[in-house]
């Protein structure tokens, strides 16, 4: 595919919760478990991944917050991959247990990227 093809960006990235399990000192998205800000209903979801399929983008990143925390988190991942976009994920990865990391592989999620940005909290 050229440039001159392209009806849309080629990757959207989307914060999808600002609700995170940790409160790191240097997050640029100002997330904390206390925090209690208004998220995308799954059905908002949904209309804005059938736009992103309209505009034939190929893939969407989910980030945060930590995105594990979205009980909807699967569906969304499911719904994305049925309409042939590829999805990543950006999390800490202290929430994926052995069930969940199933869930993912089966919803055809492209990567998991786990962040570690140090030995400590601080």
């Amino acid at each position: 595919m050229w440039a001159e093809d392209l009806k849309g960006p080629v990757s959207v990235s989307i914060d999808v919760t600002y609700r995170c399990n940790y409160n790191c000192p240097y997050c640029y998205v100002g997330c904390s478990p206390n925090i209690n800000r208004e998220e995308l209903t799954t059905k908002e979801m949904f209309s804005i991944i059938d736009e992103l399929a309209d505009l034939e983008v190929l893939v969407l990143c989910l980030c945060g917050g930590e995105p594990t925390l979205r009980k909807d988190l699967i569906k969304i991942l499911n719904y994305a991959n049925e309409k042939g976009i590829t999805v990543n994920i950006v999390t800490n990865g202290s929430l994926i247990s052995d069930n969940f990391a199933s869930k993912l592989a089966e919803s055809g999620i492209g990567i998991v990227q786990v962040s570690l940005d140090g030995s400590s909290p601080r």
